[in-house]
């Protein structure tokens, strides 16, 4: 987001929402009033929305604009209706882009029991309804941009609300191709000035399967640092295969790879997380998940938990359908899971229960 906001500088103002650490439409209205600080004018009229209730508040640091913007917060959505107003108002157009919004959602739709009940989903669908009234009505003349770290689609699915998304267009972003994988790995090695052996940066390739951007420069910093160490100045296919199992695999890669399996408990609970967790170590552990194995690891969760959590596992990057079962999109995720939970999975078929 950061990077199209600098292409399109001076055809379009970028504001970004950043919504980590809202906890209802309350903090999105603020949110949205502090983002525009990075454009005067701009964050002046937008003050202009609360200086009646406020008084002079140019003087204030944001946390101190945050509370005080937050105290005239009687009717949330004359506030946010009154701000996009004045965004229109602006040249250059405006792009809003609101960032974390599925945290908000799933936050605002699961307390912090992850109990979904009618008063949240209300309250949800208040929001959902809000941005997309706001969509149609700023059409052409407000952009709004939404990404979220969970997926959004699923969290909305749970609630029956997948509608009101109906407005916004999907965008793939999809990983790197194998040459412009390669192409990278070229550029980042004659950076340093480490020289690749023979088939050593398709090695790299090889082993991550998709070549997901971050993916390649971890991998990629894995072995310069190891080049260092060992004060050498090219990588071959075996220091690959090494620095795969050693770092990537090992506690340097868990600290690049863990938030896979933190954020399962943001976005399903503890006690759906547990279960999508079994489910990622089968897979993981025998190289694909049976459906029949599938309901096996669910048989003692609500009839809905198994839907709504490879939902999420498949919208999210983590599975993927191959003819009648369910296998890793990502081989270094995969290899991860297994090396992780080889000892705490026991699998199935070991179980005498396999399906």
């Amino acid at each position: 987001m950061r990077e199209l906001a600098r292409r399109l500088e001076g055809e379009f103002v970028a504001v970004h929402v950043d919504l980590q650490g809202a906890a209802g439409p309350e903090d999105l209205v603020v949110e949205l009033a502090l983002a525009s600080r990075e454009h005067r004018e701009l964050h002046k009229r937008a003050l202009d929305v609360f200086r009646n209730a406020l008084g002079d508040v140019t003087q204030l640091q944001a946390r101190e604009l945050a509370v005080q913007i937050r105290s005239t917060m009687t009717d949330w959505q004359s506030k946010a209706n009154r701000l996009l107003d004045e965004f229109v108002a602006n040249t250059p157009p405006v792009v809003v882009y609101f960032d974390e919004l599925a945290i908000l959602v799933n936050r605002l739709l699961k307390g912090h029991d992850y109990r979904v009940t009618p008063a949240r989903v209300a309250a949800v669908d208040q929001l959902m309804s809000w941005l997309r009234a706001a969509s149609i009505r700023h059409t052409r003349q407000i952009r709004f941009v939404i990404a979220s770290s969970i997926g959004l689609a699923p969290v909305l699915s749970q609630a029956k609300l997948s509608a009101t998304l109906n407005t916004f267009t999907r965008f793939h972003l999809p990983p790197w191709d194998r040459e412009t994988a390669s192409g990278a790995l070229s550029a980042l090695a004659n950076h340093a000035r480490i020289g690749w052996a023979e088939g050593a940066s398709d090695a790299v390739l090889d082993r991550l399967g998709i070549h997901v951007p971050h993916h390649v420069q971890v991998f990629w910093r894995s072995l310069r640092e190891d080049a260092r160490q060992r004060k050498v100045f090219y990588v071959t296919r075996a220091d690959v295969e090494r620095v795969y199992q050693t770092h990537l695999l090992g506690s340097h890669g868990h600290l690049e790879l863990a938030h896979y399996e933190e954020r399962l408990s943001t976005s399903l609970g503890s006690e759906l997380a547990e279960l999508a967790v079994d489910l990622l170590s089968e897979t993981a552990i025998v190289g694909a998940l049976s459906i029949p194995s599938a309901r096996a690891l669910a048989s003692e969760s609500e009839p809905q938990a198994l839907r709504d959590v490879i939902h999420v596992l498949i919208h999210d990057g983590y599975l993927q359908l191959e003819r009648d079962d369910y296998v890793f999109a990502n081989k270094l995720l995969q290899d991860w899971w297994r090396a992780r939970h080889r000892l705490t999975h026991r699998p199935l078929a070991q179980r005498g229960t396999h399906g």
